[in-house]
């Protein structure tokens, strides 16, 4: 579920509820062509995460670099399609439709 709350004039904080790493780990994995995906990650924050999860596919994660491609990989339209109903309320407040 997602939640708006406005601050300012021009600003809007949104407050996702629920596991959104789990959205995204599937098309880091295929970047990084791991065959599975890990069942936990080493790590207190997402840098820690992603660089246990590099270090899976014996590659070096470096917070800001070819992010390209990465987000490439990640195949938005699929994620937006397995997760429609989480990701509608966010659309709306954003004023945007992924397709």
């Amino acid at each position: 579920m997602v939640k708006q709350k406005e601050t300012k004039p021009s600003q809007v904080v949104i407050f996702v509820e629920g596991d959104t790493d789990e959205i995204l780990l599937e098309g880091i994995c295929r970047y990084l062509n791991l065959v599975t995906i890990p069942k936990s990650l080493k790590g207190n924050n997402g840098n820690a995460k992603l660089t246990d999860l590099y270090g899976h596919a014996k590659k070096v994660y470096q917070k800001g670099y070819q992010t390209k491609e990465l987000v490439d990989a990640l195949r938005m339209e699929i994620i937006r399609k397995k997760h429609a109903d989480d990701l509608s309320e966010l659309e709306k407040a954003l004023n945007v439709t992924i397709q």
